[in-house]
């Protein structure tokens, strides 16, 4: 990919003074937690789980991030689950957010619908949060432009994702995909694709910290 490419060469060919200086992320403290993990496979499609889909995206996502200069911390690096329980496991995932002190949390998992016919990436936002809801929208969109030219979905708010209800700074869970499409599972489970997934994923990140706020709307007379 030549996106990658040049940004990699970027930590090649400068010196390591200019690049530390212009790291877009320097200072940034991510949180990244993949969902589900041993005894809660989440999704199953054939012999595809879900939780090693999410793991593997959170680990190329993890490389990127820290090349731009945040410190990542992570809920899982290896199969397994936080918890002997399902409410323990969240629990666990909620106090590692929590206790982290990080500007970000973004929570990666795979999607499933009753028709194999629906495909696409979304991102999802509690439904009060303005920055959450502008972290969603600059994934949502580098999605469209970097992975899935065809996405159709726009980021989304929800008011159930416990993850995003019960951490303390702004919160976004991926749904990279259907893992009921047999098209999109081919994807998912390919280093390419997922690598695509990660990369737009971090660029909404730097896009997230780097814009300009937004100019308030002067009122019409």
């Amino acid at each position: 990919m030549k996106k990658l490419l040049i940004f990699a060469l970027l930590f090649t060919i400068l010196p390591v003074n200019v690049v530390a200086s212009h790291l877009p992320l320097d200072r940034k403290i991510i949180v990244l937690d993949a969902g589900h993990g041993g005894w809660d496979p989440g999704m199953v499609s054939g012999k595809v789980e879900e939780k090693h889909i999410n793991l593997s995206i959170l680990k190329k996502l993890q490389t990127f991030l820290e090349q731009a200069g945040a410190t990542v911390i992570v809920t899982r690096l290896e199969d397994k689950g936080l918890s002997s329980s399902k409410s323990g496991d969240m629990n666990a995932r909620r106090v590692i957010a929590n206790s982290s002190h990080a500007d970000i949390f973004i929570s990666i998992h795979q999607n499933s619908f009753a028709s194999g016919n629906v495909k696409g990436a979304q991102v999802f936002f509690f439904n009060e949060s303005d920055n959450s809801e502008k972290l969603a929208v600059a994934v949502q969109a580098k999605i469209k432009e970097f992975a899935d030219a065809n996405n159709k979905f726009k980021a989304k708010p929800n008011k159930n994702y416990y993850v995003l209800k019960q951490t303390a700074m702004p919160a976004i869970l991926v749904e990279c995909g259907f893992l009921t499409n047999y098209s999109e599972r081919q994807k998912l489970t390919s280093d390419e694709y997922q690598e695509k997934i990660a990369w737009a994923i971090y660029l909404g990140v730097v896009e997230y910290f780097t814009a300009p706020p937004e100019q308030e709307k002067t009122p019409v007379e």
